[in-house]
């Protein structure tokens, strides 16, 4: 349920004012004797229910009389998810967040201000379950515990629409440079764990993939080397800047083949993270998510030996335009019980001109040479359960070249899936967030190399 009010939240703007008010929420402030007074600001807690617990952030605002809230869920990634409506009553405030087929209901109670520090107390009603989580949000300081400033950088393809995210304080600082993943990815795609890692003492720069948003240029028909360029280019701007100390790249999905090789590209690069990035070719990754689904259907290893014909059939036809070899494995497959969840019969071919100009540029990159070539650390984040990349058969090959003398750092995370959001096992996930350590991991990684070079 949650992914969808993650997709939700991100589409959303952080500040959205809320029409249809009622009339007392509307009347002038009538300072400290106004009772929506004592709602604003920012309010932090968590909420819980019988098997889990998460931490929220919600912000209550009035501009010009009208109120309005947004709410974050630190360990989801969600960021200013706006409330469709507001309604004070007495002492109660309702709020209502929108999702795609349930809505989220939350009804709290200010506390008595003579007691100590404000909380708000209530319940968070999600219309498509059945238990009410519980909620305790206590007043905190609204000022950020970081500084973003926006800019634009010139890259290979045209301006890069970028912003800096820095932690509070003089700095310097050590500095991550935020890659994407596939597809059209803009800079908001990385802005929660920048803001993340600012609360940990990390600078950050993230930028709008070219083509996409504020950039120049056209991400569709760029290899890998040619986005990891645009990366050097972001790269080399945020050390340029006062308070940056160092800085490396950070990767997720396929930005785990793009940050290595931009760290072998330019020599100022302090180290990767990779955050489910493969240690094969694009070709052979694609083999995994159907494999995954079929295993899940109950196939067995020599239907996975089909699997993997089919997917390399489909590949020798984009790149030779010879189909037969394909159009026969994939007849055989269909006979197969588990074929319908694999997921097979969406390999169109000849695929679309647009997906061709997209995916052939790249689709037999091999990254091992690559990762021979780093001479920088690596932290490769994994999770055995993921369903887009065979994470086990990465750890072998990243394993092997540890073995070699390369310094890579692996840590994996059982029980989450590509996005490293948790996955429910016997109930239902009510907020599927980040490991616990996923963004300390990473910090502390990155002071040990601070700490190496202040030697």
């Amino acid at each position: 349920m949650i992914i969808r009010l993650i997709i939700l939240a991100l589409a959303f703007s952080f500040f959205n004012h809320i029409p249809g008010l009622s009339e007392s929420v509307k009347q002038p402030a009538q300072e400290d004797f106004d009772p929506v007074n004592r709602f604003l600001g920012r309010w932090k807690g968590t909420a819980t229910t019988s098997s889990e617990q998460t931490r929220v952030s919600l912000d209550i605002m009035r501009h010009k009389n009208v109120l309005s809230a947004s709410i974050s869920l630190t360990d989801m990634g969600v960021m200013g998810w706006p409330a469709k409506d507001i309604q004070l009553k007495g002492s109660e405030l309702t709020l209502r967040f929108p999702a795609d087929n349930s809505e989220q209901i939350l009804v709290l109670k200010l506390s008595d201000f003579t007691t100590g520090k404000p909380f708000l107390e209530g319940s968070w009603q999600d219309t498509g379950l059945e238990e009410l989580a519980q909620l305790r949000l206590y007043k905190e300081p609204t000022e950020p515990s970081y500084l973003s400033t926006s800019l634009s950088i010139e890259g290979p393809a045209g301006i890069l629409d970028a912003e800096i995210v820095l932690p509070q304080g003089e700095g310097p600082f050590p500095g991550v440079v935020f890659l994407h993943g596939s597809g059209p990815q803009p800079k908001d795609a990385n802005r929660f764990a920048a803001f993340a890692l600012a609360e940990e003492g990390i600078a950050s720069i993230i930028f709008d993939k070219r083509g996409v948003a504020g950039s120049s240029g056209n991400w569709q028909g760029a290899d890998f080397e040619d986005l990891a360029r645009d990366g050097i280019a972001v790269a080399k701007y945020f050390l340029a800047e006062e308070k940056i100390e160092f800085t490396g790249f950070f990767g997720h999905s396929q930005g785990g083949w793009i940050g290595p090789l931009a760290a072998t590209l330019w020599d100022e690069a302090a180290f990767v993270i990779s955050s489910a990035g493969p240690a094969v070719s694009p070709a052979r990754e694609a083999q995994w998510s159907f494999i995954y689904n079929a295993k899940n259907a109950g196939a067995g290893e020599e239907d996975i030996r089909l699997i993997r014909q089919v997917v390399d059939n489909w590949h020798e036809g984009l790149s030779l335009g010879e189909w037969k070899p394909y159009q026969t494995s994939l007849e055989i497959a269909k006979t197969e019980a588990w074929f319908d969840a694999s997921g097979l019969e969406y390999l169109q071919y000849p695929p679309d001109p647009e997906h061709l100009n997209y995916y052939l540029p790249f689709m037999d990159y091999d990254p091992v040479p690559v990762l021979m070539e780093l001479k920088v650390p690596l932290l490769a984040l994994l999770t055995p359960d993921d369903e887009s990349i065979d994470a086990l058969e990465t750890e072998v090959i990243l394993s092997e070249l540890k073995e070699l003398g390369k310094d890579i750092r692996i840590k994996m995370y059982p029980g989450y899936n590509h996005g490293f959001r948790r996955i429910g096992a016997e109930h239902q996930i009510r907020w599927p967030g980040f490991p616990e350590d996923y963004f300390t991991l990473q910090a502390k990684f990155i002071n040990e190399i601070k700490t190496l070079k202040e030697r």
